[in-house]
């Protein structure tokens, strides 16, 4: 139903799932959105959300879809493209660069989006995922919108501040 494509992103397995939506979202979504201003922010990730839902109607239509991820991997592609030499650390001690933390994140989820095709899917929809981030892909790549996002001065309203605002110290 049109109710299922707009509300699946809002809809979680379980507890362990939507934690891990909302870590990542929170790692990666805050700098975007800052940058971007929070509606052309809300509209990308609801976006990607759909694409996603479309990817899994087309490749793995028997299968239910929850969750955010594939909204999440479209904020993940567009924090990457927009800022991907910043490091991460893997699990608290590995430095990794964003581009490549989302391009792991993407190679993991071909291998087992295709091996999942034989119908191992594990409850994951790895396609999903793949289709929220070629949503936000082809967004970032299709003028105007896009493109200014990326590139233009008047599309990045905020500037690229840290994370951190500077506080006034007492004397």
């Amino acid at each position: 139903s049109l109710w299922t494509i707009l509300t699946y992103m809002f809809v979680h397995a379980s507890l362990l799932h939507l934690a891990g939506n909302m870590v990542m979202l929170w790692v990666f979504g805050p700098r975007v959105e800052r940058a971007w201003g929070s509606g052309a922010f809300v509209r990308y990730y609801l976006l990607c959300g759909l694409g996603g839902w479309l990817a899994h109607l087309l490749i793995a239509r028997d299968y239910t879809l929850v969750g955010a991820s594939a909204a999440i991997y479209g904020v993940m592609l567009a924090y990457a493209v927009r800022w991907p030499d910043d490091e991460f650390l893997l699990w608290f001690v590995v430095p990794v660069q964003a581009k490549w933390l989302v391009a792991g994140c993407v190679a993991i989820d071909v291998v087992l989006g295709a091996s999942s095709l034989d119908g191992g899917a594990g409850g994951v929809a790895h396609f999903a995922h793949l289709g929220g981030l070629l949503a936000g892909w082809l967004y970032l790549h299709t003028p105007p919108a896009g493109l200014d996002l990326l590139r233009s001065p008047r599309g990045w309203a905020a500037p690229d501040v840290p994370d951190e605002p500077r506080r006034a110290v007492a004397r």
